[in-house]
């Protein structure tokens, strides 16, 4: 019964998350960074990416800041972002800065990964310039970090533990907007 309640919320989050597209342009727009437990949820990570390699929190541990950005393969601002974030994870690495994907809706009404899901991902992030590491999400971030987000694209901000820096944004962003947030949540890791 309680995997029966945890699919049910899984798949309102999911049908919020892939319905929000369209209010992505909102450029002010936050987003909640899940329930107070989020850090200790990407602390604690354990994933797989769009290539199928283990994903854990070490993924953070190198890096002062990490941008997570949400994205869906069926939301147009979430593709046309994808060269800004490259861009943005190339200019910035020397800052201890990445960028990293998360494809939410890469799993099935069951939970499980969906694979013509992760191939689709895969085929849009290559041919769109998102030449950064893409994660997948698990039933565990769907119910604590994705059933939060109002639409995508989203984005949240993690420091090298895994904890949540600053706030959660939900909207495509230009280079410049972007570095100005970027360049603030790194002053803040000072």
């Amino acid at each position: 019964m309680k995997k029966f309640w945890l699919i049910l919320a899984i798949l309102v989050g999911m049908a919020a998350v892939l319905t929000g597209c369209a209010a992505s342009e909102q450029p002010g727009t936050s987003a909640s960074q899940g329930s107070g437990d989020s850090g200790a949820l990407l602390g604690n990570l354990s994933t797989t990416d769009l290539e199928g390699e283990a994903v854990d929190a070490g993924l953070f541990a190198d890096h002062t800041l990490t941008m997570i950005n949400i994205w869906t393969t069926t939301c147009p601002y979430c593709i046309q972002e994808m060269p800004t974030l490259l861009q943005l994870h190339q200019d910035y690495a020397d800052q201890g800065f990445q960028v990293v994907g998360l494809l939410a809706d890469a799993l099935d009404a069951q939970g499980e990964v969906d694979a013509g899901q992760v191939a689709e991902g895969k085929e849009i992030a290559q041919s769109a310039g998102g030449n950064y590491r893409h994660i997948l999400p698990n039933l565990e971030l769907y119910a604590t970090l994705l059933a939060n987000i109002p639409g995508v694209p989203a984005t949240v901000f993690i420091d090298s533990e895994g904890n949540p820096v600053g706030q959660g944004l939900v909207g495509a962003k230009d280079y410049d907007t972007w570095a100005a947030i970027i360049e603030e949540n790194l002053a803040a890791l000072q």
